[in-house]
């Protein structure tokens, strides 16, 4: 392919072949080759059929390949008449056609095109799902299915277009029919409304998806990577068709630009701007802060100088100067400012990160929150249904039973069914969730005999959700038996339901074996799902702090911050090689997070080494996450960005440089500086000398005590 493409542009050089454009500014382009297509471009004149066809006939020669013309074809623009087409196709040897159809399955669009064009989509799922019988599958195999087949069929097509809202919801539709069992001949109740289902499980829902919000969600990722990959070509050409002056506002565009377009509005909400070394950001308008616009958070006007007022203007010298301010900013507002690190070292634009993130990329799960309205919503109370170690049909179980939409006869009747009588095994005026796994006389009895541990008796007598909580998540093994009660307790429950159900609709009577009939069930469980894993083999193991090598100096830093009363500091610490102080710092910070602080000690650790000339150092810090940060070697984009960027450069400024992981056990001292540093009323402070506060750990490391830490064995093999 290198050699046609040789070739294409050497002919396009001589002013043989007329690459087309996109738009009037746009860039040019002749060709695009995938795999073994070629899509070829060019003005509709027999000039360029004829070096079309000399360039592909001197190709096929000197490969020894051979363009299939049968399966090719040519597409015109509609302003080229009919007699002109024919000439060329015959130059060309190639079949005009009127319809360029799919390419990869995906449709390309012409004149004509319509929204019936996405029906395959809707084919192609039916397909999959019809395929299985979904009265073979319990409920939780059936979400599992659906959750595979949502995001893999439709996704690709999703990712370059919105589609019709007509297919969108045919799409939801043959998922939700799917997932509760239902088909043409048989027509189940779906117990728990479609938006509840397609929340995430975290927030009550089966974690499926909205066909429109995942639609959204892909659109708004689509357009993250056009404001992020600005030197590619489909965005270069994109760009230039509709955002470059004189460019068409209003008419038709393409189906890529309109899901781009319709991605803005997720991105607007789940990014904000991360500040550069010279920010040009409006300081009301901009959204650099989590929390939104400042303006939308702030009542009443400016004055003229204020309201175009930019956010390099209340910074100076590198830190945050709210005085020329002519009102008080409110506390949370302020502390929200004076928490955003600024960049002192490296320079750097400003950039777009998603606010989710920590590394500022696009996270497909927020955005997807975002596109369906469900950012706020609160957690799920339920959600430790998802971490029981069980069968997922009973997980699935627990779900309809926290959400009341388990259906037994009062629950039904609540939902407009009347006339079903009580309790088939008691005759029960009432037939409720509770009263058939526990307070009917059937379930009174199989749980009178079931071993269940003394310290859970009480728990009998609780509301619905805490009983089925307490038990389910206990750690207690049931009374003269070798399982955990919590696993025949989730046994237990799916049993008393299945033997409802077989009274209520087969006239079965009660199996009087029922407790022996689950004890094997919880050991058929045990031996062939819930196998134990190895216990981490845990042991006391020394922690000291050790001294650096001959000619290299140590640093330690540390971060700080107290959630009751939100002060916040860092501080750190030089040693040479005998364990003897060389420098030492320690800072009040305005912080919203520790690893903020960790970074931020860092900072000023290796600005420190800068300064005193060190020429090795070895960074010590006990924070992970800071290191994986700094150690990282694509480009942080994220809140930390600023920290990140200018540790980075520090490190490059000196001449040896390592950064190494820590336990806190060794990081004493520079624990006591970070503390000093948010207990401080000034600013910061740089130490030439030890402090009192720190002699006593300085004194430790150096005589090279050690701390106990309970750590994992590491089995080592000893050689043979």
């Amino acid at each position: 392919m290198e050699l046609l493409g040789y070739l294409i542009l050497e002919k396009c050089s001589a002013k043989l072949w007329d690459p087309i454009k996109a738009s009037r500014n746009g860039p040019e382009f002749s060709h695009l080759f995938f795999a073994d297509d070629l899509l070829l471009f060019a003005k509709a004149d027999m000039k360029n059929c004829c070096n079309i066809r000399e360039a592909l006939d001197t190709f096929c020669e000197l490969s020894g390949q051979k363009v299939s013309l049968q399966k090719s074809k040519v597409y015109f623009s509609p302003n080229v008449s009919p007699e002109h087409r024919s000439e060329m196709c015959e130059v060309l040897g190639i079949r005009s056609t009127p319809n360029l159809g799919k390419y990869l399955g995906f449709p390309l669009k012409h004149q004509g095109a319509s929204a019936q064009d996405f029906n395959f989509v809707i084919e192609r799922v039916q397909a999959k799902l019809q395929g299985w019988k979904a009265s073979m599958l319990s409920m939780a195999g059936r979400v599992i299915l659906s959750q595979a087949v949502i995001s893999a069929i439709p996704s690709y097509v999703m990712q370059g277009c919105i589609l019709p809202s007509r297919v969108l919801n045919s799409l939801d539709k043959i998922n939700r029919n799917f997932v509760w069992g239902s088909n043409d001949s048989v027509k189940k109740m779906h117990m728990v409304n479609w938006k509840k289902v397609t929340k995430p499980k975290a927030l009550g829902g089966l974690g499926l998806q909205e066909a429109k919000g995942r639609n959204l969600t892909l659109a708004a990722k689509l357009s993250w990577r056009m404001q992020h990959c600005r030197d590619v070509g489909w965005a270069e050409v994109l760009r230039k068709k509709y955002q470059s002056p004189g460019a068409r506002r209003k008419g038709t565009h393409s189906r890529v630009w309109t899901a781009i377009k319709k991605g803005e509005a997720i991105c607007e909400l789940g990014s904000k701007w991360i500040l550069g070394s010279n920010s040009m950001l409006s300081c009301w308008q901009d959204k650099w802060l989590n929390a939104g616009c400042l303006r939308s958070m702030i009542e009443g006007p400016f004055s003229r100088a204020e309201e175009n007022l930019l956010v390099k203007d209340i910074i100076l010298d590198g830190c945050w100067d709210l005085r020329g301010l002519s009102f008080d900013l409110p506390w949370d507002i302020k502390h929200a400012i004076l928490a955003t690190p600024l960049r002192r070292f490296l320079d750097r634009e400003d950039q777009r990160s998603w606010i989710s993130n920590l590394n500022g990329r696009f996270d497909p799960k927020n955005a997807y929150l975002l596109a369906v309205g469900d950012e706020d919503s609160p957690e799920f109370l339920g959600k430790w249904i998802w971490k029981v170690r069980t069968l997922p049909k009973i997980q699935v179980f627990l779900w309809k039973c926290l959400h009341q939409s388990l259906p037994v006869k009062s629950v039904l009747c609540d939902r407009g069914i009347t006339g079903l009588g009580g309790c088939d095994a008691c005759s029960e005026d009432s037939e409720s969730i509770l009263h058939v796994l526990r307070d009917c006389p059937i379930a009174q009895n199989f749980w009178r005999l079931a071993g269940c541990p003394p310290e859970l008796r009480t728990s009998f007598s609780l509301e619905l959700n805490r009983w089925l909580h307490l038990d389910a998540i206990s750690s207690s093994c049931a009374v003269d038996k070798n399982y955990d009660w919590s696993k025949f307790f989730l046994l237990g429950l799916w049993n008393l339901w299945i033997q409802r159900n077989h009274k209520a609709f087969k006239n079965r009577a009660c199996n009087p074996n029922l407790v022996k009939q689950v004890e094997m069930q919880v050991q058929e469980f045990i031996y062939c799902v819930d196998s134990q894993p190895e216990e981490k083999n845990m042991g006391l193991k020394e922690i000291r702090w050790t001294k650096p090598a001959d000619g290299w100096y140590k640093l330690n830093t540390d971060g700080s911050i107290n959630s009751a009363n939100g002060l916040a500091g860092c501080g750190g610490l030089i040693r040479d090689k005998d364990g003897q102080w060389v420098a030492g710092f320690a800072k009040k910070i305005d912080v919203s997070s520790s690893l903020a602080a960790e970074l931020w000690g860092l900072r000023e650790g290796l600005a420190l080494c800068v300064d005193v000339h060190a020429q090795a150092v070895e960074v010590e810090l006990d924070a992970a996450a800071a290191i994986s940060l700094i150690s990282c070697n694509s480009r942080s984009n994220g809140d930390f960005s600023g920290l990140v960027d200018d540790c980075r450069d520090l490190l490059l400024q000196l001449p040896q440089a390592k950064v190494v992981h820590c336990y806190r056990e060794a990081n004493f001292c520079a624990d006591a500086l970070a503390k000093l540093g948010a207990s401080s009323s000034d600013g910061g402070s740089r130490f030439a000398a030890s402090l009192v506060v720190v002699n006593p750990f300085l004194l430790f490391d150096s005589l090279g005590l050690y701390r106990n830490r309970l750590c994992p064995n590491v089995c080592e093999t000893v050689p043979g």
